[in-house]
């Protein structure tokens, strides 16, 4: 019989099941990873987030 994770409500913590998928990947794809890494994944994520913000505002 698999064990079945206990996973938290994502409305709990005011996010939607997608977001919540979308974590658990990413935490998923960082384990193992080592601090280079893991600072390479900080600084894309940063990047992204930059990026996603001024193409909302040239769009709005």
């Amino acid at each position: 019989m698999a064990k079945r994770k206990n996973k938290p409500n994502p409305a709990m913590y005011g996010v939607d099941q997608q977001d919540a998928e979308r974590a658990e990947r990413i935490i998923e794809m960082c384990r193992g990873m080592d601090e280079k890494d893991l600072a390479k994944m900080a600084n894309a994520a940063t990047a992204i987030k930059l990026v996603r913000g001024l193409t909302d505002s040239l769009t709005a």
